[in-house]
């Protein structure tokens, strides 16, 4: 969960230049940013 959070942390910290280069918008990351962090897919979860 530490993963996620960073990650999403990391996509945040992106400027739209560098969001729209891998097609998102800022839109985008703040619905990411919004999400519980245990929302993730299903093949990130340890079985």
């Amino acid at each position: 969960m530490f993963d996620v959070r960073r990650t999403r942390l990391d996509l945040d910290r992106l400027t739209d230049d560098q969001l729209r280069d891998i097609g998102l918008t800022r839109e985008d990351v703040e619905a990411e940013m919004n999400r519980p962090l245990w929302d993730v897919p299903a093949h990130w979860r340890r079985r």
